[in-house]
């Protein structure tokens, strides 16, 4: 993989990643920063998407626990969400295809020996789509945010103007 496919398949696990990790925890009442609820609320005012993830997170960690899924199992997991977001925009789509193939392949193969069936890894396969659709959302999410953060910070707003003029000039 050249070093661009590299910093896009790090850009695009970042969520799912994160979003695994945190359902695969035992902690209750969590959220993406796994903070308490007052840190949280401050920054779901500034990033209002990262609230729907908390929805996601209820929602898989039921899920996920009902599997039991072993650590070898996770870290397939894992590789496979690594790998298969954003893995369309790649400049390498075919070898990224066939890495995400292999790695469905091992999960598939380990579980079914493991458990002695492959319905549990084909509805574990399946929910990576969930995760894909919220790497999305977060992704669009933090820039919808930043955009309007970096509109409120323009030099011609008053959220500029009382910020900046809080600051002295030192010479």
């Amino acid at each position: 993989m050249n070093q661009r496919d590299q910093y896009k398949v790090i850009c695009n696990a970042i969520h799912p990643i994160r979003l695994l990790q945190l359902a695969y925890g035992t902690n209750n009442g969590m959220n993406y920063f796994n903070t308490d609820n007052q840190t949280f609320e401050t920054v779901a005012r500034c990033f209002p998407v990262f609230a729907s993830s908390v929805e996601f997170l209820n929602t898989t960690k039921e899920f996920i626990k009902s599997l039991k899924l072993d650590s070898k199992e996770f870290a397939l997991y894992l590789a496979l969400l690594a790998f298969s977001s954003g893995g369309h925009q790649l400049s390498m789509i075919q070898q990224s295809y066939a890495l995400n193939l292999e790695i469905c392949k091992a999960l598939t193969a380990y579980m079914k020996l493991r458990r002695n069936e492959i319905e549990s890894a084909e509805m574990l396969i399946s929910h990576g789509g969930n995760f894909e659709k919220m790497n999305i959302c977060l992704q669009r999410g933090v820039y919808d945010a930043f955009k309007g953060i970096e509109f409120c910070l323009r030099s011609d707003t008053i959220l500029h103007k009382v910020i900046y003029s809080s600051f002295e000039i030192i010479e």
